[in-house]
């Protein structure tokens, strides 16, 4: 993590570039999935179209209608999120896109006084171009994801997860307990849905271990075959996490929403 922090008198030179909206900015978008696309992460995120309307646009010859915004997070002086945009990308790249952003657009808004090293991150990065900035812990989750699966399949053949995490996942999309369980709920078809029973067959023979994985919850499974897993407070605090926010969002009628830092929880 940077050490680095930037300073208010810095970003005066570039203020007038910077627009900031309210997060539901990009809810409309996120309700067409086939048109648009959404990665995001601790500090940053690009709004894009996905690559099937772009050749719909582009053969339709509609392509003014295209958007390619990049976005961070600031902190609002109540602790709820807005959205800073780069306007160059939404009056240039995406015009078409003005008026929809415009009606979200935040008039003098009143920032945490503490330092927000969320949006001190993205102006790090992005404005004063430096990449001594860590990345968010989506970047993390896929990295991990992909050197377990390099693991298991020279091991054994086969990937232990089904899929690698897609950049669209995302952080929960609002302030509020319902998009903090349906976040925990898409993350449980990665992290446990997405397990392979067959690896976890193969390494069970692999170390010499029998036990029919079919009978068994895949992560009682993965427990069995390393039982250091057990006693890990990160690992069962996670996966328990996951389980309860999905359970939550998946089954019977969940309570009313409320309002909660969605965005900003560790897990």
């Amino acid at each position: 993590m940077s050490t680095s922090r930037y300073s208010e008198s810095d970003l005066k030179s570039v203020e007038h570039l910077l627009g900031y909206f309210d997060l539901q900015v990009l809810a409309s978008y996120r309700n067409e999935p086939d048109k648009y696309e959404i990665k995001s992460d601790y500090f940053e995120g690009k709004l894009t179209v996905t690559n099937e309307y772009y050749s719909t646009l582009e053969s339709t010859g509609k392509t003014s209608e295209l958007i390619s915004i990049r976005f961070g997070y600031r902190t609002l002086k109540d602790g709820n999120l807005a959205i800073v945009a780069w306007l160059p990308d939404l009056h240039e790249k995406s015009k078409a896109h003005v008026q929809r952003w415009s009606a979200f657009h935040l008039n003098n808004p009143e920032w945490v006084s503490d330092y927000d090293e969320r949006f001190g991150n993205w102006v790090l990065r992005y404005l004063q171009g430096s990449w001594d900035v860590d990345n968010g812990p989506l970047h993390y989750l896929g990295q991990t994801i992909g050197i377990i699966n390099g693991l298991t399949t020279e091991l054994v053949g086969i990937p232990l997860y089904k899929h690698e995490v897609d950049e669209t996942l995302g952080f929960p999309t609002a302030e509020n307990t319902h998009r903090y369980q349906d976040s925990h709920k898409e993350l449980y078809g990665y992290l446990i849905d997405g397990l392979d029973e067959d690896c976890i067959s193969s390494l069970a023979s692999k170390l010499g271990k029998t036990f029919n994985v079919g009978s068994e919850n895949t992560i009682k499974a993965i427990i069995k075959l390393f039982p250091d897993f057990e006693s890990s407070s990160s690992f069962m605090t996670a996966i328990n996490r996951v389980s309860d926010q999905r359970r939550i969002a998946s089954h019977g009628v969940r309570p009313p929403a409320e309002n909660f830092p969605a965005f900003s929880q560790e897990v």
